[in-house]
């Protein structure tokens, strides 16, 4: 796990991008009927030059325009535009709407990905100790220094399907039609 210092960076460079790029989805294109991509994903010069949290600040602006002029940059907008749907694009874009929410001249949005706790772990799963069963008192079962290119399948127990940790919606759909997939195939 991260330490406390490298989860408040983390936590910084969030802030500092959410600042940066609030409002920046008015300028990223959509993708044509005929699903294909437009020749600029993002209009660059209409973000800098329209970003009301920067209007006074011509170093800050400058600074901004070079950053949408970076290949990193590049690749978020690319990542926006063809998957919106990824967790990043989600957590990002919710992370400037929440900020946003705490204006007080404006009507608070939603932020369902963030506030979704279905994929928060509950418990620890531990599994239990090498069963000795079967063996004689105060031995243990291994394999000789190197790892067994086959098993002994008398030497182990019955096997249990694990438990699952993440109960999701997604999970669930997922499960459902392996499911319904497996009868078919039967």
């Amino acid at each position: 796990l991260p330490s406390d210092t490298e989860r408040e960076l983390r936590a910084a460079t969030l802030r500092f991008f959410v600042w940066c790029f609030q409002g920046y989805d008015k300028y990223v294109a959509v993708i044509g009927a005929d699903g294909r991509l437009p020749e600029s994903l993002f209009d660059r010069a209409g973000f800098v030059k329209q970003a009301d949290h920067l209007k006074n600040d011509t170093q800050a602006q400058a600074a901004l325009d070079k950053l949408t002029a970076s290949q990193m940059f590049d690749r978020f907008v690319q990542d926006i535009v063809t998957e919106p749907d990824r967790c990043e694009v989600k957590f990002f874009n919710e992370s400037i709407v929440q900020k946003l929410n705490r204006s007080k001249t404006r009507k608070a949005l939603p932020t369902p990905f963030l506030d979704d706790r279905s994929d928060c772990l509950a418990e620890t799963f531990t599994p239990p100790p090498p069963s000795n069963w079967g063996l004689p008192e105060g031995n243990t079962y291994c394999y000789a220094s190197r790892f067994p290119t086959s098993f002994d399948k008398s030497a182990f127990g019955t096997v249990r399907p694990p438990a699952t940790l993440i109960k999701s919606a997604e999970l669930v759909r997922v499960a459902t039609a392996q499911s319904m997939l497996n009868k078919t195939m039967v």
